[in-house]
């Protein structure tokens, strides 16, 4: 009952939104409720290898840490980077959406990974593709916040406001004048 509340209650400030800025007369009235049936499976998907161990790799080499080839552990905050990078970007409420299907143990956390409840013909072919230019980016890019910018302009996150590119170097910004 909790998840159809929370997704009634995300879909009516959407819908509240959409009224006060005229947009409702242009998108179809079911148009969220099928961009997230589209993104979103009934029932979860078998576990397959998804994220290669190149996007783990520079993501270490990018926070600075050592890459450990002992063991596949990860430090826990990986599962935050990780929503933000992929998740967040790759529908409208994707990721609040997978939170709210993805069953829980009695400790709250994850059974399954949150790419097991994507679709086989949308959602989980946009993660892959979406995976494809986020590992392209962390190769080009130096350090993290050379890759951050990077994915800001070319994948911004849904529901943020989008960076303007334009050209500053806080090192020689005197702080005088336009």
């Amino acid at each position: 009952m909790g998840i159809l509340q929370h997704r009634f209650a995300t879909l009516g400030i959407i819908a509240l939104v959409d009224e006060a800025t005229g947009y409702q007369k242009e998108r179809a009235k079911d148009a969220l409720a099928k961009l997230l049936e589209a993104f979103i499976a009934k029932e979860l998907q078998p576990w397959v290898p998804t994220f290669p161990v190149e996007f783990y790799e520079h993501l270490f080499r990018l926070r600075g840490l050592p890459f450990p080839t002992s063991s596949v552990k990860r430090p826990q905050y990986f599962g935050v980077l990780t929503n933000e990078i992929v998740y967040k970007r790759l529908a409208p409420g994707v990721l609040k959406e997978l939170r709210a299907v993805t069953p829980r143990n009695e400790d709250g956390r994850p059974v399954a990974k949150y790419f097991q409840s994507l679709t086989s013909n949308l959602g989980y072919p946009k993660l892959k593709e979406h995976l494809g230019a986020v590992v392209a980016y962390m190769r080009i890019s130096k350090t993290w916040a050379e890759f951050m910018l990077i994915l800001n302009q070319h994948y911004p996150r849904y529901g943020s406001t989008m960076e303007l590119p334009f050209p500053y170097d806080p090192n020689t910004d005197e702080g005088e004048g336009i």
